[in-house]
């Protein structure tokens, strides 16, 4: 069997904490917890800008991958990609520099970006399938792989 690669820039720890840390915002109206304090509410706010950003940079990465039909449309999207990752490292830095929120906030930033978060993780991973099928597929995330590591090296 093939080894998978999949283009992936920073996202699956947010992804993870959206939909498995806050139960992925399926709880009833009913059994959410009360009102939010007001430092709550500006958390739950500055969280929500966050992952509507990363998710905007994720569709950016989805509508470049949706480019590749050969090797120089592969080369093209390389470039254009590396071009992405700094602002994608950038927000998740953010994110990730954020204390833990509480569980109301976590549910309902679930509720308010999860669903868009997961449709454009699933698109990112369609056109990751689709890509490493093709001739030269398999490389362009490896390579893509490298370079990302290396931006990201100090």
């Amino acid at each position: 069997m093939k080894p998978r690669v999949r283009c992936t820039l920073v996202y699956g720890p947010l992804l993870a904490a959206l939909l498995c840390g806050c139960g992925g915002g399926g709880q009833s109206d009913e059994q959410k917890p009360g009102k939010l304090s007001a430092a709550e509410e500006r958390d739950l706010q500055t969280r929500i800008d966050l992952v509507r950003r990363q998710v905007a940079v994720k569709r950016k990465v989805v509508d470049e991958l949706k480019t590749v039909k050969d090797g120089p449309s592969m080369k093209a999207a390389l470039d254009n990609l590396l071009k992405l990752e700094p602002q994608a490292t950038a927000l998740a830095r953010e994110l990730r520099l954020m204390p833990q929120p509480s569980e109301a906030v976590q549910e309902r930033l679930a509720d308010a970006v999860g669903a868009d978060l997961l449709a454009v993780t699933r698109d990112e991973e369609a056109e990751g399938r689709r890509i490493n099928q093709m001739t030269g597929g398999r490389e362009f995330f490896l390579v893509l792989g490298e370079k990302l590591k290396a931006l990201q090296s100090p």
